[in-house]
């Protein structure tokens, strides 16, 4: 008796997903290895935008490193704006107010030359310090972050580095990216025997649930 063999049928929805694993592998390759060689580069700028960045939210409270607290009365925003275009340092071009009581005023000036000077305050209208930014470090660290101390070839250069590490991110996202429904189960599944793959997982988990903090902050 002849036997026929019955080849299994494949199934259409298999046939599809298949397909669309495969469409998906080149891209996801080509995004990892972007991530991986241009990742690190990125992450020092990041990281130095972030440490630039926390000094200036954090300013008046380092300053108390670098300023000593007022002695006098409080004086109100005017008087201490009075106080500053008496220093004969240029043109006034802008006081940065204290974040917290007592704290200090860092003003802006513009000399006849184009070059950029600062006085720094206390509360009282006594004058810290003044001259260039370099005579009070948490001004020249803010000058940094907003253009390297570049002018405006700095501030482009920045905001190019920003695109770039947003499209370091979307490299990552795709890369790692497992499907809208498994996106909670990989996140929950953290690996407990292989330190590789659990530095792996926090390394996905923290860009994923930090991701959109993230893009805000670059952009």
């Amino acid at each position: 008796a002849e036997q026929k063999l019955q080849q299994p049928t494949a199934s259409p929805r298999r046939d599809v997903s298949r397909a669309r694993t495969m469409a998906l592998s080149a891209p996801r390759a080509l995004a990892r290895l972007v991530h991986r060689r241009l990742g690190p580069w990125i992450a020092v700028f990041v990281l130095i935008q972030a440490l630039s960045g926390a000094a200036i939210v954090f300013r008046d409270d380092l300053a108390a490193i670098f300023a000593p607290a007022a002695r006098g009365q409080a004086l109100g925003v005017e008087a201490i704006a009075l106080r500053a275009r008496h220093l004969d340092l240029g043109h006034l071009t802008r006081l940065d107010l204290p974040q917290v009581p007592g704290g200090i005023y860092v003003a802006s000036f513009r000399t006849a030359h184009g070059a950029t000077h600062f006085a720094v305050l206390a509360a009282d209208g006594e004058t810290i310090s003044s001259g260039p930014r370099w005579r009070y470090p948490l001004r020249a660290i803010a000058a940094f972050h907003h253009d390297w101390l570049l002018g405006t070839a700095g501030a482009r250069a920045l905001a190019l580095l920003g695109l770039g590490a947003i499209f370091i991110m979307a490299c990552g996202l795709l890369a790692w990216w497992p499907g809208a429904r498994r996106v909670r189960k990989v996140l929950s599944s953290r690996p407990k025997t292989n330190a590789t793959a659990a530095a792996y997982w926090l390394h996905t988990a923290a860009a994923a649930l930090t991701l959109p903090l993230t893009f805000v902050a670059l952009v």
